[in-house]
């Protein structure tokens, strides 16, 4: 999408991309419940949050109703976010402040072993990895590079750590 020669196809490429953003918040909640073995009368929840995944991924790809435009950058073309897709950023954030909600509370739940260790490190993951909603901010007109790609990475680093050490 950056680096299109032009407008009609940058937003084919946004669209595109729109055909799993909606699906992140959910996933890494979905992950955090299970990691934390907390899925247990949970499955309407779920369920309910991947619907509206679901359907606000449809609605991204399908209409202009999320995605209006586009804005014209330095480094390239980025999706222009107007008051229609403040429902989406309100799911998104919230399903990620629940995520960290969860790490917050496991990493407290234990006294100094490894458990408690683990779960500070993933607890430092979650925050770490949500540097990634800088990228939101170009679509809300602030003319940042987008690099929550960084987030992402520290994020995987820090779960991979984890996941192999304990």
């Amino acid at each position: 999408m950056y680096w299109s020669a032009n407008e009609p196809t940058a937003l084919f490429w946004a669209r595109m991309a729109y055909l799993g953003v909606p699906f992140i918040p959910v996933a890494l909640y979905h992950f955090t419940l299970t990691l934390f073995g907390k899925l247990a009368g949970r499955s309407i929840q779920i369920t309910a949050a991947w619907a509206v995944g679901g359907i606000f991924s449809v609605a991204f790809i399908t209409t202009d109703w999320l995605l209006p435009g586009l804005y014209l950058y330095d480094w390239g073309y980025y999706t222009r976010y107007e008051a229609e897709t403040i429902p989406f950023l309100f799911f998104f954030f919230f399903l990620l402040a629940s995520s960290v909600r969860h790490y917050v509370i496991e990493a407290k739940k234990y006294p100094v072993n490894h458990e408690r260790e683990r779960s500070r490190i993933l607890l430092a993951a979650s925050v770490i990895g949500h540097i990634g909603v800088v990228d939101f901010l170009p679509s809300l007109g602030v003319e940042i590079f987008p690099f929550g790609f960084v987030g992402i990475a520290g994020y995987l680093t820090l779960v991979w750590y984890a996941i192999t050490r304990f």
